[in-house]
């Protein structure tokens, strides 16, 4: 089991749900609906997946009740619905005259700048990332975070992200250097001794 989750009892979770995956997989945001007697919210998750890793060592960021468009402040009805892919999110009722959209970056890419549909590259900045998906600033491995979610994941990113050292190739290309310098070193000591 990768998480487990105390819901509120009388609310009905997860009528409509919404996976946005990014990066093969290694990141994942979950998109639920929640209903209660008279109000209708979204919740979010997140999912960072490092396959070295067994099951309960995975992160799972719980972000809680998103912010939506409500009849209070438009003339949205009815039960919210989800709908999106390829990094977006859109939320809207039976009847609306509101949508809310969101806009969920990798931690590899942050917005451009608030209000942005369009995520742009952090890959050319080295070992720079995007902790929250909702704002547009970033962070690089060893810098301490003032939230504990964002020092977990930072940490998190930082280990999935390392690269790894191949000792077996490192072995092979330092024998085939060490049997170069010698055939050089023998040639010369051969042919200086003719």
């Amino acid at each position: 089991m990768i998480y487990d989750k105390q819901f509120t009892l009388n609310n009905y979770y997860g009528e409509e749900i919404q996976l946005i995956s990014q990066l093969n997989g290694k990141q994942t945001y979950i998109f639920y609906t929640i209903r209660q007697s008279k109000q209708n919210k979204v919740g979010l998750l997140e999912v960072l997946i490092n396959e070295k890793l067994n099951d309960n060592e995975q992160l799972v960021i719980d972000y809680g009740e998103l912010t939506v468009p409500r009849a209070d402040d438009s003339m949205n009805f009815g039960l919210i619905h989800l709908g999106g892919g390829d990094g977006k999110l859109l939320t809207f009722s039976d009847s609306f005259t509101k949508i809310k959209g969101y806009t969920m970056c990798s931690y590899n890419e942050m917005v451009s700048e608030y209000g942005s549909n369009v995520c742009s590259s952090l890959v050319a900045s080295k070992n720079k990332y995007s902790l929250d998906p909702f704002t547009i600033e970033t962070t690089s491995c060893g810098k301490s975070q003032n939230n504990s979610i964002k020092e977990q994941k930072l940490n998190f990113i930082c280990k999935m992200e390392k690269p790894e050292v191949n000792l077996p190739r490192i072995i092979v290309i330092s024998v085939m250097i060490a049997s170069t310098i010698f055939c050089f070193v023998s040639t010369f000591l051969f042919c200086k001794n003719k």
